[in-house]
């Protein structure tokens, strides 16, 4: 069996879980596997806690968010 000629991104519903969790505690968690070309409507999930204050990064690993959400903001969540 050939292997898969396309890379898949993980879910990020359910990575979005996770990674408020960093936002609420302060602490960090790397969500492997996560893409940023990712055509998924959560992704939005890392522009969203960067505004809220949280320091994000993408790498070829994954989105890793760190810190706690140091400011309130105003998001539309409707997309």
């Amino acid at each position: 069996r050939a292997a898969p000629s396309e890379t898949r991104s993980i879910n990020a519903s359910s990575a979005a879980v996770a990674l408020c969790a960093a936002a609420i505690t302060g602490g960090a968690v790397l969500a492997r596997g996560l893409r940023a070309d990712s055509p998924q409507g959560d992704m939005r999930i890392a522009e969203h806690l960067a505004a809220l204050g949280c320091r994000t990064r993408w790498s070829a690993a994954g989105l890793e968010v760190c810190g706690a959400a140091t400011r309130a903001g105003r998001l539309d969540l409707a997309d």
